[in-house]
C-alpha cells in the first residue's frame, strides 16, 4: 500500500495550476499511466478470469465468453489485440493507460486546477477502482474523451443526439453501466436545467438515503425482473439481489451518512446547480438508492462522480472552510479505502 500513499503526498505537494502545474502532471500522469501498464496479475479482484477470456477470444464469436460473459464490443476488442499480440496482461495495461489519459484531458478541459482534479480522483478511489472495473472504467475513459470537445452542460441538439446515440453504443457494446449518463442528457433538457433546484435535490438525498435505513428499497423493487436495455448477466445480477435473504453491502449506513452529509454540504454551498454539481449530487442519490442491492449496482455511481470532481475542484477555491472540509473528506476516504479495502485498493506489485 506504501505506493498508494507515495502517489497522495506527490500529488498534494504538487501545483495545482500554472506553468510549474504542467510538468507536475506530466511527471504524476506518467507515474499513474506506468502503474497500470506494470501492475501484476495480483493487483485488481478479477484480473485472472479477464485473462482467461482474453487467452481465448478471436473474432470467432463461438470463442468468446470463455470464462465470463462480456460485452460483444469489448470482445471484438480483445479479437483485434489478440491478432497483433498474446500477451493478456498488456491488453489489460493499455486500458488503464486509456484511463488515465482521458481523465487528464477530461481534467485539464473542464478545470484550471487540474492537478487537483487528479489529486481528488486519487483520494476519492477512482484511480485504483479502475483496477478492478475494468470494462465499466474503458467506457467512462471512451465518454471523458469525448466529454472534452462539448460544453457538457449545455448539449446543442446535435451534441445531444451525438451524446445519446455514444451512451447507446457505449452501452450496448462495451459496459451497462453507461446507462446511467443518461442523467447527463436530463439536465440539457432546457426546462429541467433551469427550473433544477437545490431544494429538489436535497429533498431527494434525504428521501433515497431513509429509504435505504428503513431498508425498504428492495421491496418496492421486488415486482421488476428486467430491465430494458440491460443485459442478461446484469439483469440476473439484479434479481439474484432481489431474491436473496441476506446481502453482502458494500457500503455501510455509516458510510452512506458520511457520504450523505457531504453531498448536502456540496450543495449547501454551490452557489448553483450547474451540470458538475448536478452530477455529483445524482450520483449520491443513486448511491443511497443502490446500496442495499448487489454491491455491482453501486459501482455505476462511479460515472457521476468523476465528472462531479469538478464541482469540488471549484468549491476547493471558494473558501479556506470549504478547502478544509474537501481535503479532510477525501483524506478519511483514502485511509477507509486502505485500511478497510473495500475491492477499491488492491495492494501493488509489479509485472515482472
Amino acid at each position: 500500500m506504501l505506493i498508494y500513499i507515495i502517489i497522495a503526498i506527490i500529488l498534494s505537494i504538487a501545483p495545482k495550476s500554472g506553468k510549474k502545474a504542467n510538468l507536475w502532471n506530466r511527471i504524476i500522469i506518467l507515474a499513474l499511466a506506468s502503474m497500470g501498464l506494470l501492475r501484476g496479475e495480483p493487483v485488481g479482484v478479477d484480473v485472472r478470469k479477464y485473462i482467461i477470456n482474453i487467452q481465448h477470444t478471436t473474432f470467432d464469436p463461438s470463442s468468446w465468453n470463455f470464462y465470463t460473459v462480456f460485452e460483444p464490443g469489448y470482445n471484438l476488442l480483445i479479437a483485434a489485440f489478440n491478432s497483433v499480440f498474446d500477451y493478456p496482461m498488456l491488453f489489460i495495461g493499455l486500458t488503464n493507460v486509456l484511463y488515465v489519459i482521458s481523465f487528464n484531458k477530461f481534467a485539464k478541459s473542464k478545470s484550471r486546477d487540474f492537478n487537483l482534479f487528479i489529486l481528488l480522483l486519487f483520494l476519492l478511489g477512482y484511480y485504483t477502482q479502475s483496477y478492478n472495473i475494468m470494462r465499466q472504467y474503458f467506457a467512462i475513459s471512451i465518454f471523458l474523451l469525448y466529454a472534452t470537445h462539448v460544453d457538457i452542460g449545455h448539449l446543442t441538439k446535435k451534441q445531444f443526439i451525438m451524446t445519446f446515440l455514444l451512451i447507446l453504443f457505449l452501452g450496448m457494446f462495451f459496459h451497462n453501466s453507461t446507462y446511467i449518463m443518461f442523467f447527463l442528457l436530463l439536465y440539457n433538457i432546457p426546462i429541467i436545467r433551469t427550473n433544477v433546484k437545490k431544494a429538489h435535490l436535497c429533498i431527494l438525498l434525504i428521501f433515497t438515503y431513509f429509504m435505504t435505513y428503513l431498508q425498504v428499497v428492495r421491496q418496492l423493487l421486488q415486482p421488476l425482473t428486467t430491465f430494458f436495455l440491460l443485459n442478461d448477466k446484469t439483469n440476473t445480477y439484479f434479481n439474484s439481489a432481489m431474491n436473496a435473504d441476506n446481502i453482502t453491502e458494500e457500503y455501510s449506513i455509516i458510510r452512506l451518512t458520511f457520504d450523505t452529509l457531504f453531498a448536502l454540504f456540496i450543495l449547501y454551498k454551490a452557489s448553483k446547480v450547474d451540470v458538475y454539481v448536478f452530477c455529483y449530487i445524482i450520483g449520491q442519490i443513486y448511491l443511497n438508492f443502490s446500496s442495499s442491492l448487489n454491491p455491482l449496482f453501486t459501482r455505476l455511481s462511479s460515472w457521476m462522480f468523476i465528472i462531479g470532481i469538478v464541482a469540488l475542484c471549484n468549491l476547493y477555491n471558494q473558501s479556506k472552510l470549504d478547502r478544509k472540509v474537501i481535503i479532510l473528506y477525501c483524506t478519511i476516504i483514502f485511509i477507509n479505502n486502505l485500511l478497510k479495502n473495500y475491492g477499491g485498493t488492491i495492494p501493488y506489485v509489479l509485472n515482472i
